[in-house]
């Protein structure tokens, strides 16, 4: 039996929040919830997480901004793996994920089988078993 995934969700969308602790509870892992970047930073220099997921705007700063700070940064969360939702696909804004050390970017809303399987695959980057 493999480990129950500990994850940090940065989301200011309380329909997101609602979906993800639905499949989280599906799944029987253990979720944090940060409404906004504030939080979130909070959250992320004070434990370890296995997975980040962020939402890419979030009511008080860019998703992504905030993942910079935390991979410059030498705290637990430096190279953990994150998954970023965002109401936009475009080249843009994948580019700058990209460049910003975002391991996956995913549409908003999350289907449940979209996001099993992109945490499947980043925690298995990981080598935490499911």
């Amino acid at each position: 039996m493999g480990k129950s995934l500990n994850i940090l969700c940065i989301d200011g969308d309380a329909a997101e929040r609602e979906a993800i602790q639905e499949y989280v509870g599906i799944l029987n892992w253990s979720i944090t919830f940060a409404l906004n970047c504030k939080d979130g930073y909070q959250h992320a220099t004070a434990g370890k997480f296995d997975l980040i997921v962020t939402e890419h705007k979030l009511p008080d700063c860019d998703g992504i901004e905030l993942v910079r700070e935390l991979r410059a940064e030498c705290g637990p969360n430096s190279a953990t793996p994150v998954l970023l939702s965002t109401g936009s696909l475009c080249e843009r804004v994948v580019s700058v994920a990209r460049d910003a050390s975002i391991d996956a970017t995913v549409l908003k809303p999350m289907l449940f089988t979209t996001f099993k399987g992109e945490v499947q695959k980043l925690v298995g980057r990981c080598q935490i078993q499911l």
